[in-house]
């Protein structure tokens, strides 16, 4: 059996926290050194430089997976469950989820802080946001650092953007087809129903 759906609520809180963050990138930008992170956006879009992205965040998603894959310490971390959440979600919630995450994450670490604060201390902030476990933080440090060198060496926004939408995607691909080895375990949802999802891959 799966894990019990999340409902459009739970998507649409989450949607709303991301667009916060994103709708904060462009305020910070421009309270910092009067940046128009949408200039910014608009001079990074160029095919080649977010195909590269693209690229690195597919090669990042299957590091993760060929990781947790094989070291045996990872898929019963308490960081790598959380990801169980987004097996409850809908192909188009989880996709939103995704998509809308990579964007205003971007906009607010790469574009508006990094350029103040630096690639190291922008990804210390990026991996406390992802604070689900000490794993995942440190995963999520690591790809702060990779995204602020991509960002800083491209000069393009949506590279950033690109890699990190690519590696969410996926993840997220990786789970709703049972091919990420975590383990699908009884949960409950709000409600208090709860149901079995079958044994880990």
């Amino acid at each position: 059996m799966e894990l019990p759906r999340l409902s459009w609520m739970v998507i649409t809180i989450g949607l709303a926290i991301e667009l916060l963050i994103g709708v904060a990138g462009f305020a910070v930008a421009w309270m910092l050194n009067k940046e128009n992170l949408f200039e910014t956006l608009s001079f990074g879009l160029r095919a080649d430089v977010v195909a590269l992205g693209a690229a690195l965040g597919l090669a990042a998603g299957l590091l993760i997976w060929l990781s947790v894959k094989t070291i045996r310490a990872f898929q019963r971390s308490r960081s790598m469950r959380v990801l169980e959440v987004l097996f409850g979600a809908t192909w188009l919630q989880a996709f939103l989820l995704c998509a809308v995450a990579a964007c205003a994450e971007e906009i607010l670490f790469r574009g508006a802080l990094q350029p103040d604060l630096g690639i190291w201390a922008t990804a210390l902030l990026f991996g406390l946001l992802h604070a689900y476990g000490k794993l995942y933080i440190v995963v999520a440090i690591l790809a702060g650092i990779g995204l602020g060198f991509l960002y800083q060496l491209s000069g393009s926004l949506p590279a950033a953007i690109a890699a990190h939408a690519i590696y969410n995607l996926t993840i997220l691909i990786l789970i709703k087809t049972r091919l990420f080895p975590i383990a699908y375990e009884k949960r409950s949802n709000i409600g208090g129903e709860s149901e079995t999802a079958a044994d880990a891959v």
